[in-house]
């Protein structure tokens, strides 16, 4: 933990829901045109947009009470709470739980994805900790707690809604309803806390500025991000970071956002027709997993936390005696381990003063490969299975 307060220091992602919360108390806009803040009598957090759904200023209220240094240790002491709990719980459900398991898991703590998320402040824990906790609750029959853990982690982030689809494709309508239900409450709850202005703000301004702004980035690992590398300039601070194959400017971007969603829906039918043959449920979920984060206009790195849940399941059948293919999940591990932003930062110094060609950022998209590979070796799972090896 004192590695993350170092960060206390600097502005972060954090800034934006505690900014929010502390606007929210005070009556003032959640999306101000030019924002700036003194938050206290160290720290001035100023030209930090706030890009963050509305329901976060609701959920960071109790820590905007607090000096910004005092609630930015805060939520990283919950954060490194949830993140103990979630490899507990993947372990626990997944009958993996030994002694020896639980100390080579110990060096979780050092994974890349988890000390950025730290660094950043994010809500990539808590969200995976909805998700992977809602499927262990509907495969133990509690659907209705598992549709309002998914219900809750889209009203942070609009992403996990995508994963309604497996209440649909297992024919499970009720936990279905409940979920959008918890999603329109909430919705409505929020539209009477924070005000119809700053409700309408978001989704009529703020989602479409901030998918024009943050599609191109480097850090977006999302198949967007690697079609807009291709199809349109990198801006980042106002400036040029890398050229593109075919320059199609502000319409390259729409397009990159726009093929994985149109993508998405064969490959939903794609596993309803598989579902048809063979009820596998857990290949089903990651595989939803996967695709929620591929086709997700926006996928930052640090949300990779949540297929920790899939590494457990490729443990546990590599333990039964299955023939798992180890190279391919093995290399997936690496490739979502290795130091992102590192990666990115050296690319920049490399081609200094100029643009990062195309080309040469393809080796910085390795949580992209990562995930394509993750996908293949799930499928390849439901399609037959991960049998038994002969050797036993």
């Amino acid at each position: 933990m004192k590695f993350s307060w170092g960060y206390a220091r600097f502005i972060s992602d954090f800034s934006q829901d505690y900014v929010a919360a502390r606007s929210l108390r005070c009556a003032a806009p959640l999306y101000p045109e030019n924002p700036s803040t003194v938050v206290d009598g160290e720290t001035t957090i100023e030209d930090i947009p706030n890009y963050h759904p509305p329901f976060n200023a609701i959920l960071f209220l109790p820590f905007s009470y607090f000096p910004y240094k005092a609630a930015f240790k805060l939520w990283n002491l919950v954060n490194l709470a949830l993140y103990v709990f979630l490899i507990f719980l993947i372990l626990r459900n997944l009958n993996i739980l030994d002694r020896t398991i639980l100390l080579q898991s110990s060096f979780l703590l050092l994974w890349y994805p988890f000390t950025t998320t730290v660094g950043l402040g994010q809500l990539s824990i808590v969200l995976s900790v909805l998700i992977i906790g809602a499927y262990f609750l509907i495969a133990r029959g509690r659907e209705t707690a598992g549709a309002i853990c998914l219900g809750l982690a889209t009203m942070i982030k609009l992403f996990p809604g995508f994963l309604i689809f497996y209440f649909l494709l297992l024919r499970k309508w009720y936990g279905a309803i409940v979920m959008m239900t918890t999603i329109a409450a909430g919705m409505l709850l929020t539209w009477i806390l924070v005000g119809s202005a700053n409700f309408f703000v978001y989704f009529t301004q703020v989602i479409p500025a901030d998918n024009d702004l943050w599609v191109t980035f480097p850090l977006n690992i999302s198949l967007s991000g690697f079609l807009s590398l291709l199809l349109s300039d990198t801006v980042v601070g106002g400036g040029i970071w890398g050229t593109p194959l075919f320059n199609l400017g502000k319409l390259g971007r729409h397009i990159a956002a726009a093929i994985p969603l149109i993508l998405s829906i064969p490959v939903v039918v794609l596993l309803f027709r598989e579902m048809e043959k063979k009820r596998d449920a857990e290949s089903l979920f990651a595989l939803l997993l996967l695709t929620m984060l591929l086709v997700s206009p926006l996928t930052w790195w640090h949300m990779v936390i949540v297929t920790l849940i899939l590494f457990g399941i490729v443990l546990r059948d590599y333990r039964e005696g299955k023939s798992v293919p180890t190279f391919p999940a093995v290399f997936a591990a690496l490739l979502l381990s290795l130091p992102f932003v590192q990666i990115i930062r050296l690319l920049v110094d490399w081609y200094h003063p100029n643009p990062v060609p195309w080309y040469a950022s393809l080796p910085a998209k390795s949580y992209l490969y990562g995930l394509i590979i993750l996908w293949i070796l799930f499928w390849k799972r439901m399609k037959g299975g991960f049998v038994h090896s002969s050797k036993g």
